[in-house]
């Protein structure tokens, strides 16, 4: 790319060379297998020149999102948080234990500070996202509730359009066993 260009996969303006860990992941296929952990570890491993530092492609994406920006892209973000040291879309599971007891217990005032700290931790948290939107739903804050229901159906909707999951080549990208688990949640099947 031109030495002013924005990325085409981020938006996040470079100089030099600009190769994402959306681009990497695209590029780095392995066996025609589609799991994001081969891609990030054969773009770190051989260092990338000029590539962006994983965690300022992840703070760009997730700061665009949390503007609430139609245009974001969720699968980048996923990715560049998979990447990205600074972010743990997981979230500390002593938290997110909490949060769905605060949630079942009928407190969504402590269910929404929860998941504030676990979105903070790893804005692709979906989960923490799905709560918040029905907490602030509960507290009759509408545009939070919406705000966070669209981030969720955007994280969710980038797995889904990823692959039918059916096979190998066509499985749904996932950055962790938790996004499997809600993947296979919203479309119904148990586990």
């Amino acid at each position: 790319r031109g030495s002013r260009e924005p990325c085409g996969a981020c938006g996040v303006w470079r100089r030099g060379l600009c190769v994402c860990v959306r681009e990497a992941f695209l590029f780095f296929r392995v066996n025609g297998m589609r799991t994001f952990g081969w891609a990030a570890t054969v773009a770190l491993a051989i260092g990338l020149a000029g590539a962006e530092k994983p965690d300022a492609v992840y703070a760009a994406l997730a700061k665009k999102a949390a503007s609430g920006d139609a245009q974001v892209d969720y699968r980048a973000l996923r990715l560049a948080c998979a990447a990205a040291s600074a972010c743990n879309a997981r979230g500390d599971r002593d938290v997110l234990q909490a949060m769905r007891q605060a949630w079942r217990a009928g407190d969504p005032k402590k269910t929404v500070a929860l998941a504030e700290k676990l979105i903070a931790a790893g804005f692709p948290q979906i989960e923490a996202h799905m709560l918040s939107a029905q907490a602030y739903d509960t507290l009759k804050k509408q545009a939070e509730a919406g705000r966070h229901k669209a981030i969720a159906e955007g994280l969710l909707r980038s797995i889904l359009q990823s692959g039918d999951g059916k096979t190998k080549e066509t499985a749904f990208e996932v950055i962790g066993t938790h996004e499997e688990y809600l993947t296979l949640a919203a479309m119904g099947l148990q586990v």
